[in-house]
């Protein structure tokens, strides 16, 4: 990871518990310092997986799961970081199906996806760019995944109450996007629409309501030494 805040492994070391969503979002973890997310702090984390691991570490199906238990002992080891995980009553958004229904359709498993990248929790994802716009693919994703991954930006943890609980091959519209970037393995979008636009783009939508939050609680973290 070169030239990233700290705070981008913490969405990457941990994932939540419930509702299947990949990451936490910014404002599921509490008692995050600044330092950590702050654009004065960036770092660069080189890290190796031990010979006697790298078997398992080639396996796509292990690789998720480990890439977690590794950062985890980091971060425990490099920051003295303490977390515990709670619930709290918080403003949600509802994603629901529009009243035209999805504009998307269920996976094919069987169907080659050239030059897609996998992504966290199964699916792959690809992307098309020129200079006035950038088309999204994801094959094969959960509505939870899509919620990670495209919604996350809409400011409030989004509860699936679509009803839709296969896999979906989906395209996404993005004009005028700047650029993303890719670190650990996982996508990081650009600028680009809001959650909502997207959403519609989809046959979706997003209600705003009151839910049960899960968090990731900072309870002790320090800055990590100089190597």
């Amino acid at each position: 990871m070169k030239n990233m805040f700290l705070g981008y492994l913490f969405l990457s070391a941990y994932s939540p518990q419930a509702g299947g969503a990949a990451f936490y979002s910014v404002g599921q973890i509490v008692g995050m310092p600044a330092w950590l997310e702050g654009n004065d702090d960036r770092y660069v984390v080189d890290a190796k997986v031990d010979d006697v691991d790298l078997a398992d570490w080639q396996n796509p199906a292990k690789q998720p799961a480990m890439l977690r238990s590794m950062l985890q002992a980091l971060l425990e080891g490099r920051l003295k970081l303490v977390v515990h995980r709670s619930t709290r009553e918080a403003p949600v958004y509802r994603l629901v199906v529009g009243k035209n229904g999805p504009k998307f359709k269920e996976t094919n498993p069987g169907e080659p996806h050239p030059g897609a990248r996998p992504l966290p929790r199964g699916g792959t994802f690809s992307r098309e760019q020129n200079d006035d716009w950038m088309r999204l693919h994801y094959f094969g994703i959960s509505i939870a995944q899509l919620a990670s991954f495209e919604l996350g930006d809409a400011g409030r943890t989004i509860e699936d109450q679509t009803g839709l609980a296969g896999r979906y091959d989906l395209t996404i519209e993005m004009p005028g996007t700047e650029p993303g970037t890719q670190q650990g393995g996982i996508a990081m979008p650009g600028l680009g629409p809001s959650a909502f636009s997207i959403a519609d783009q989809l046959g979706l939508k997003l209600e705003p309501a009151k839910g049960q939050v899960e968090t990731l609680v900072i309870d002790h973290v320090e800055r990590p030494s100089p190597n």
